[in-house]
């Protein structure tokens, strides 16, 4: 990693918001140090899994269906920004409210989601931040 590379990996593991960079395809490229805390894995475990998946959606924990197949995929907030975003070339926000999975249970939490496209190697990528205004919302 030469300089440059590790001066923005240095930025990107700065924010405490949870940071993913997506493909159209709603797959992990990349995330940030908040983001590898708050799933319990190291970043490598996430690349190329589906957001769903990786973030525990209670919705894509059924055997039979993946992240993206469920009937509730059409309304997931993830799916719709890197959607928006990517048709539009235009940022998404959006306060929403997700149920996850976690070894503990299932918790319930108020994200604020971002969304905003960006070109890098001739590839349109996704900047997803996820805010947890979780105690905002009490």
């Amino acid at each position: 990693m030469n300089n440059q590379e590790s001066f923005l990996r240095n930025i990107l593991d700065a924010f405490p918001s949870f940071v993913f960079v997506v493909d159209p395809h709603n797959r992990i490229v990349l995330s940030n140090r908040a983001a590898s805390r708050m799933l319990g894995t190291p970043p490598e475990i996430t690349l190329r899994r589906l957001c769903g998946d990786v973030l525990g959606c209670i919705n894509a924990q059924d055997p039979f269906e993946v992240c993206g197949t469920t009937h509730f995929c059409p309304d997931c907030v993830v799916r719709k920004a890197v959607s928006t975003s990517l048709e539009g070339k235009a940022t998404f926000r959006q306060k929403y409210k997700m149920q996850l999975q976690e070894p503990q249970g299932k918790r319930e939490v108020h994200f604020l989601v971002s969304a905003s496209t960006f070109e890098h190697g001739g590839e349109d990528l996704v900047l997803l931040v996820l805010e947890d205004i979780s105690e905002l919302m009490e």
